[in-house]
């Protein structure tokens, strides 16, 4: 099961990222043209909070449930914290991305109470531009000592 799930944990996150950048970038071009908050920016908006929420889920299962790492990194906390790769992904990448999560929630919650499309277009740029990087920073890009593969086969 541990092995399923990472899959389509590696695979969601090319979800979350891609309507994060459509997200961002539909935001800023609406402010920028002055246009008026549409139905489909708010669905574009939920779809983004709606996949990272999954990706979340996922994690968590990984994290929490499935994973052959988790519970020797607790009982070997001081060993973990030398070592980069396992210290990342038992305390770096989850931080971070609860962190994201909480960002995406919040400004999307601070959006939704603006009064105006160009301030509600705003608020969704910062909130998402913020989480974009907040994710991008903890993903284990190949280049990185924790590196994993950009898509997971098996």
């Amino acid at each position: 099961m541990y092995a399923v799930i990472l899959i389509v944990h590696s695979w969601t996150r090319w979800l979350v990222l891609a309507t994060a950048v459509a997200t961002l970038a539909v935001a800023i071009a609406g402010r920028s043209a002055g246009r008026p908050w549409s139905k489909t920016d708010q669905r574009l908006a939920l779809s983004f909070i709606s996949s990272l929420d999954l990706q979340t889920v996922l994690g968590l299962l990984l994290y929490l449930v499935f994973s052959p790492i988790v519970p020797k990194t607790a009982s070997e906390f001081k060993a973990v914290m030398k070592v980069s790769a396992l210290r990342f992904f038992a305390i770096e990448h989850i931080t971070m991305m609860l962190l994201a999560l909480i960002v995406a929630h919040a400004s999307w919650a601070y959006a939704k109470k603006a009064g105006d499309a160009r301030a509600r277009q705003r608020r969704v740029a910062w909130g998402v531009g913020l989480t974009l990087l907040l994710m991008l920073s903890s993903i284990p890009w190949p280049f990185m000592p924790a590196a994993r593969p950009l898509f997971h086969w098996v």
